[in-house]
């Protein structure tokens, strides 16, 4: 199983919406492609600066989950993109993303979100 993770993304405000990009172009050998989606799950992975529960956080994954090309090599098929969104406050998410690859390996990659929104405590706004 190839495995990585990626640095911490924000969203900033509580309607907003992103995409969570399991990008396997560069872990993928050459016309190896994602051929389905396996998992894709999200959980509360709470620390000192963000603290909150959620316990509906599987209701922050918003629709079905789409094999992609690359963004980072141009590969068809390489990626899977999930849109997330709705974050509660002071909450960091950790999504998992396991697709199937046409060569039998099983690439995962875990990414973390939060809601930083203004005025939140050690947020972006004016009282953080």
């Amino acid at each position: 199983m190839v495995q990585s993770a990626t640095a911490l993304r924000s969203l900033t405000s509580p309607a907003e919406t992103g995409v969570v990009t399991a990008d396997f172009g560069r872990m993928l050998a050459a016309g190896v492609t994602i051929t389905s989606v396996n998992t894709v799950a999200i959980g509360v992975f709470p620390n000192l600066y963000f603290p909150g529960q959620d316990a509906a956080a599987a209701s922050r994954l918003l629709g079905a989950a789409q094999i992609v090309a690359s963004p980072s090599t141009g590969a068809a098929s390489a990626a899977i993109a999930q849109r997330v969104g709705t974050f509660l406050p002071a909450v960091r998410y950790a999504i998992q993303i396991i697709g199937n690859a046409s060569d039998g390996s099983v690439p995962e990659l875990w990414q973390y979100w939060t809601a930083d929104y203004p005025g939140m405590p050690g947020g972006a706004g004016p009282s953080g």
